[in-house]
């Protein structure tokens, strides 16, 4: 039965609302319908979700539009499709943006808003692990540079350890950067919620299939043993 179950040890089943199910890579997938049907899954903050130095978050996913709500909170042909937050926006999230999507306005002359227009803003395809605000040399978020094709499934994998930030597409490493331990209280005690930042922002407009979320570092090899599956 299509369902949105925690096939896990710890069943952390989530609650869909307003989605559907396809064939995906390793069993049925959940299609969420982007900003003109927004949907979501709700996976309640538990105990055993709860990270504290390393973590690892592994998915299936693949975008049927890039249609979506831009930074500026307008609905544009390109725009930003949010995969899953815990905690919401400056916390732990993840999104996906195409070649539209940027922070600010370009309508937007003030001299001190260009300028953080031209430092945050994403100016190609890219998709991140948005982890916090106060970003710094040592304490970065993660992004891949990488345009997401319509129709076509990729695996994504984050790898977050005391010492290391990685990701990986497709079973490979594109990132690996140094970094200080990072602090994930602010995220626990948080619901998972997949396919939307909040109703009114960033609705995915796409699939996705075997979310998985580790408090452990996960290896090369391990990742590439998620990929593997899928194929």
């Amino acid at each position: 039965m299509d369902s949105a179950d925690d096939h896990s040890m710890y069943q952390n089943h989530g609650t869909p609302f307003n989605v559907s199910y396809i064939d995906g890579k390793s069993r049925r997938a959940i299609q969420f319908g982007g900003v003109q049907s927004k949907g979501s899954v709700t996976i309640p903050a538990n105990d055993s979700l709860n990270l504290t130095s390393e973590m690892t978050v592994s998915f299936w996913v693949k975008l049927n539009s890039y249609y979506g709500r831009n930074g500026d909170g307008y609905n544009a042909a390109k725009g930003i499709h949010a995969v899953f937050n815990k905690g919401q926006e400056g916390n732990m999230s993840s999104y996906i943006y195409t070649d539209d999507s940027r922070y600010c306005s370009k309508y937007m002359y003030d001299i001190r808003i260009e300028e953080y227009c031209q430092e945050y803003a994403y100016r190609q395809p890219a998709i991140d692990l948005w982890m916090t605000r106060t970003v710094s040399t040592m304490n970065p978020n993660l992004k891949v540079n990488k345009k997401f094709e319509l129709g076509e499934w990729n695996h994504v994998a984050f790898v977050i350890s005391p010492s290391t930030r990685k990701a990986y597409i497709n079973g490979v490493i594109v990132t690996n950067i140094s970094a200080s331990p990072f602090d994930f209280s602010p995220s626990n005690n948080s619901d998972i919620i997949i396919g939307w930042l909040t109703s009114e922002w960033y609705a995915l407009n796409g699939a996705l299939d075997d979310f998985r979320m580790y408090k452990s570092t996960l290896t090369e090899s391990d990742i590439q043993a998620l990929y593997s599956q899928g194929l």
